[in-house]
């Protein structure tokens, strides 16, 4: 391979493909410039460096850092830009997004897929430690207004299965990923992406020294021409870094350029062709980066509010300096004097001090320094006010409430309009891990083709390894992450919705004081979510009954029961075949472990959905018989609790709650299918009529 290589970067189409890459490379590096001169003014505030001075030179496509020789004259203001950032960072982090995976049928083979792939991307995302990767992107996102995460296949890691290549994250700055269409604000609309990284030379000559094949490299202290180098630590004093090389990478669309028709990529070693492929090399066809933006200019780069603030932070600064100057004057104010009258090198402001003057001469005054004008001072709110209406991070935000207001509503409302603020920000930020969740079953998909072991977290917080591979994964790729995770909430909030979970029943008293703990909101809402999906699976596997399931469950019974019938000597006749097609249960089985409520308010939403309404008869009674079992089950449990709270019921205990005596599955039994049969149908005389039927059920319960 590496002949083939060497071959290659030697041909005519090698080095053609080499200077196309470099002339790109230069354009897109020149047409970020401006760009790279806002974020280094935005880096500098948040190094604490208030005096600095950017300048962007285009004729030599330099940018220079600038602040005063005199280090007297270097302002030493208040940061309010920096603690902007820190908050807004921990809004974007404060809550990761949820992530689930949606089978695409309800076929159980399907039901399988989906369920590898949500364990997949869970795996990855907490062993790969993507979630750090994630919050230096939205570091970055929140101090220049982007912040990349990369996703992509490293062959060269190695698993502790002792199996090449993984799915890996990294971060990318700004500063490294280079576009040519800048008016185009989305990513996967660019022909080509660049990455450009900065290594030790010693580093490059190591990793790719098959590659290079003895091939002379040569390194430079100022190898980045342009890139996000050191100017921030240089300007504070810091040492010239080590010699250093560019690594590019090219990731191409088809038809980007006619010497790659179909896509590809392409890494190049100061300026030396080191990996060629053809065609983009993952299967999902995406770049490998995900985009978070800040405030949207409907460009490729957005920006942040910081560059709002900053004309207002050094208003401010400038107003903190007057009167930090008009205090000491006022402090230590200082002397008319006669001349020839005292010494002034005795005029000194020490407490107590006697001063003396030759008689005949006026004695020393005083000055009396002009007050501090009150505009100063309303002067410093407004430029306060200014930056907290700039980045829409107010009092309610920063856990003070306004003066005045003490209505608990009244500040949740106030903190709501607060995170409102950023709700295209919490959009972009669920649309991009979407994007990296669908990359990481794909890449699963794609390159593993043995199982592995992976390691996952149970709903009820046990720890287990399964083997997966590849394929386990083929029909679970419709990945999705739901609605406003993305939203951090407080802790205040979070017991809210443990004493709501007690008012509607679903938690005890005891319980909820041990929900109360940090963490314990989160176990019950997973509880929940657990039980909302498998509803959600029922009514896949109810919208895709047949008719001939449905017939031949009842065909099944009729045998049953007609079988008991001969063997009781009970004569068989309309009547008891009436009933016995009315008792026939549901396809779908209900089980006692059910959280009952929880199924029946998710099956009752969708039966108040078009889709429920453009459904078969047969189908919507199966719904009706599915949700009516659940009905009776809660009502059996209800009654003994009730019982077992007048002391007067002896219900049976399983896991903490009380089960009725009898039930949908005891009274039916299983079936072949799965769903429940009745092993002992009673029938009736040919001449009696149905037994009645409870409100909320299909059959007898006893």
């Amino acid at each position: 391979m590496e002949k083939d290589l060497q071959t290659f970067r030697a041909s005519k189409r090698g080095l053609d493909i080499a200077d196309w890459a470099k002339t790109q490379f230069s354009k897109c590096k020149d047409a970020q410039l401006f760009a790279r001169g806002d974020w280094y003014l935005n880096l500098a505030y948040l190094e604490n460096m208030q005096d600095a001075q950017v300048e962007v030179d285009a004729t030599q496509k330099l940018i220079k850092l600038m602040r005063p020789k005199n280090a007297k004259a270097r302002e030493k203001g208040i940061n309010r830009i920096r603690s902007y950032h820190r908050t807004e960072h921990s809004k974007f982090v404060s809550s990761f997004p949820t992530v689930v995976s949606v089978p695409s049928t309800g076929e159980e083979s399907d039901q399988r897929a989906a369920l590898a792939s949500q364990q997949v991307t869970e795996y990855y995302f907490a062993a790969k430690q993507m979630r750090r990767q994630y919050g230096t992107s939205q570091w970055w996102r929140a101090a220049i207004g982007n912040g990349f995460l990369k996703t992509w296949w490293d062959p060269s890691i190695t698993t502790q299965d002792g199996q090449e290549g993984d799915v890996a994250y990294s971060s990318v700055t700004p500063f490294h990923l280079f576009v040519p269409n800048l008016r185009e604000p989305e990513l996967e609309s660019q022909p080509y992406v660049i990455e450009a990284m900065v290594k030790p030379l010693e580093w490059v000559k190591q990793f790719y020294a098959d590659e290079l094949n003895g091939e002379n490299i040569v390194g430079t202290q100022t190898p980045q021409e342009g890139l996000f180098d050191d100017i921030l630590v240089t300007a504070k004093g810091a040492p010239k870094p080590v010699d250093s090389v560019v690594i590019l990478e090219f990731w191409i669309k088809p038809g980007a350029t006619p010497l790659l028709p179909q896509g590809g990529l392409i890494i190049l070693v100061a300026d030396k062709i080191v990996y060629f492929q053809e065609g983009m090399p993952y299967k999902h066809g995406r770049y490998p980066y995900t985009k978070f933006d800040h405030v949207s200019t409907q460009a490729f780069y957005s920006v942040s509010p910081i560059a709002d603030i900053i004309p207002v932070q050094r208003e401010y600064n400038d107003l903190r300096t007057q009167v930090r100057t008009s205090a000491r004057r006022m402090a230590s104010p200082g002397w008319n004097v006669q001349e020839g009258s005292v010494d002034p090198n005795k005029m000194t402001n020490e407490p107590g001090i006697i001063r003396t003057y030759k008689m005949g001469f006026q004695p020393p005054q005083q000055d009396q320094p002009a007050q501090m004008p009150a505009y100063v001072s309303e002067s410093m709110d407004r430029s306060l006010q200014d930056i907290e209406d700039l980045t829409g991070q107010h009092e309610v935000t920063k856990g003070s409430a306004p003066a005045g207001i003490t209505a608990g509503t009244a500040l949740a409302f106030l903190k709501e309009s607060d995170d409102n603020f950023l709700t295209p920000q919490h959009h972009n930020t669920e649309e991009g891990i979407e994007q990296v969740a669908i990359m990481t079953v794909s890449l699963f998909n794609q390159f593993v083709d043995s199982q592995r072991k992976i390691r996952i977290v149970g709903a009820d917080q046990s720890f287990d390894t399964i083997l997966l591979s590849g394929a386990d994964v083929e029909n679970g790729m419709d990945i999705r992450v739901e609605e406003g995770t993305s939203v951090g909430q407080s802790m205040a909030a979070k017991r809210a919705q443990v004493l709501d979970l007690v008012d509607r029943g679903l938690v005890d008293g005891p319980t909820a004081l041990k929900l109360m703990e940090v963490g314990g909101v989160q176990r019950v809402l997973d509880i929940v979510s657990v039980a909302e999906k498998q509803a959600g699976r029922e009514n896949i596997r109810m919208k895709n009954i047949s008719e001939q399931e449905i017939q031949a469950q009842t065909q099944q019974l009729m045998e049953r029961a007609q079988q008991i019938a001969a063997e009781s000597g009970i004569e068989w006749g309309p009547d008891a075949e009436e009933m016995v097609a009315a008792q026939a249960p549901s396809l779908i089985r209900v089980n006692d472990f059910d959280m009952h409520e929880v199924h029946i308010e998710v099956h009752n939403k969708f039966r108040m959905s078009q889709e429920y309404e453009a459904l078969p008869e047969f189908k919507k009674a199966e719904f009706d018989k599915h949700v009516k079992e659940h009905m009776v089950y809660a009502a059996q449990l209800a009654q003994n609790e009730m019982a077992m709270a007048a002391g007067g019921g002896d219900g049976h205990e399983h896991g903490g709650e009380a089960l009725p005596e009898s039930g949908p599955e005891e009274e039916m039994g299983p079936a072949p299918d799965g769903g429940p049969v009745d092993p002992g149908v009673e029938i009736p005389p040919a001449d009696s009529a149905p037994a009645a039927l409870p409100p909320g059920g299909d059959f007898p319960v006893q």
